[in-house]
């Protein structure tokens, strides 16, 4: 029997996933777990959104975000991407797998996956990951005059001969436009942004785990209550401190008759939490943290339960308004990050204003 195979990395991708098999009617699916670096507790989150009806098969695969072999500073090091190519290889075989479904068109392991299972004939579907699936990056090419070079003796003596496709031109290239990679079709939810005969709109469904609803049901209270909800995003290093001092500036207004419900990014560190807990706690300002034990997309809560306003920066939530929830006032600080950052000299502002172009704000002069 013919199968699907989806591979998440994100607790969002699986939503994502589980849109797209509910949506196209798809059976006998196969999933494959992952996670980034350091976030191995992304799979108690899977087994609480997971809807257990739509998979035939669940793969637990951490090293597949590293399937690109990007990394060869040594032969073990070469060794490792390849055993982890052919344990995939060997599931899409005996899977009889037809059609790969991957997220986030700029990850690197997604990208190769593409291009060398498309060569072993499967049809390779891209969907939704996020803001990336709308906002141009900030694309890093290496110009030296031996990129050529470097690209062709790359596929000539490493990716030919193990993975029989060239691929060099993504290794050297890692911020590049998804432009020639495989694509026999495209999920988006956002309809009107992409024009192309093969993009196919994700209508968005309020499905949902009886595990999830459970979840979501103790983290909010149900008593009427004016409240608002803060969406983090983790910054690093200069970047993190700025955000800090622009959430305090923020928030040193907040009505405070309002209960601020705060909902951590699932790759937050818990550094940055308590900075931003003592932020708000030492302004008087009676809040809750959303589903700090398993962190879970916030997009199931915002579908279950109404916020008078959510504030945020970049925040793949603002372009899901009135798409995955109902329409709600979302306030952006990204403007104000921007000024500082500017002002600083620190961060990518050409990303920022890549942002904020696409979330139709204001860039400050």
């Amino acid at each position: 029997m013919k199968s699907n195979l989806f591979i998440v990395f994100t607790p969002f991708q699986l939503f994502v996933a589980q849109q797209i098999v509910k949506q196209e009617e798809l059976n006998n699916n196969i999933l494959i777990k992952g996670w980034v670096a350091g976030n191995k507790h992304f799979l108690e989150i899977y087994d609480v959104i997971k809807i257990d009806e739509y998979w035939n098969k669940e793969l637990i695969f951490p090293e597949i975000s590293q399937i690109d072999g990007f990394r060869t500073n040594s032969l073990r090091d070469v060794k490792d991407a390849y055993n982890n190519f052919q344990k995939l290889k060997r599931i899409v075989l005996d899977n009889n797998v037809t059609n790969v479904y991957l997220g986030e068109i700029y990850n690197q392991s997604l990208r190769f996956i593409a291009v060398t299972l498309s060569h072993m004939g499967k049809s390779i579907y891209w969907f939704e990951e996020g803001s990336s699936h709308y906002v141009e990056r900030a694309y890093i090419f290496d110009n030296s005059k031996q990129k050529d070079i470097k690209i062709k003796l790359r596929d000539l003596l490493y990716y030919m001969p193990l993975y029989h496709v060239k691929f060099a031109r993504w290794r050297y290239n890692p911020g590049c436009p998804p432009k020639g990679l495989p694509m026999n079709g495209r999920f988006t939810i956002i309809p009107g942004f992409y024009n192309e005969k093969f993009d196919k709109i994700l209508k968005v469904e309020n499905i949902i785990s009886d595990r999830t609803r459970d979840y979501i049901n103790k983290n909010v209270n149900n008593e009427e209550e004016k409240r608002s909800l803060f969406v983090s995003q983790p910054r690093e290093g200069k970047l993190e401190k700025c955000c800090f001092e622009v959430i305090q500036d923020f928030f040193s207004t907040y009505d405070k008759s309002k209960m601020l419900y705060i909902k951590f990014h699932p790759r937050e560190k818990q550094e940055a939490k308590k900075c931003i807990e003592q932020i708000v706690s030492s302004l008087g300002i009676k809040y809750m943290i959303l589903s700090d034990e398993i962190n879970i997309p916030i997009e199931l809560f915002l579908q279950q339960y109404k916020f008078d306003e959510i504030i945020l920066f970049d925040s793949s939530t603002y372009f899901y308004n009135g798409y995955i929830y109902p329409k709600t006032i979302i306030i952006s600080l990204l403007p104000q990050l921007y000024t500082k950052c500017k002002t600083r000299r620190i961060g990518n502002l050409q990303l920022m204003r890549n942002y904020m172009n696409k979330m139709n704000l204001e860039i400050p002069q």
